[in-house]
């Protein structure tokens, strides 16, 4: 199903925004 397919991606493209969020934000605050 086309939803299934949009739930999987969105769950990736959450997960790299998670990653990069951790990447940038992380190093700031204990910089």
């Amino acid at each position: 199903a086309p939803t299934f397919l949009w739930a999987r991606r969105s769950v990736f493209y959450l997960n790299c925004v998670n990653i990069l969020v951790t990447e940038v934000f992380l190093p700031t605050l204990y910089d």
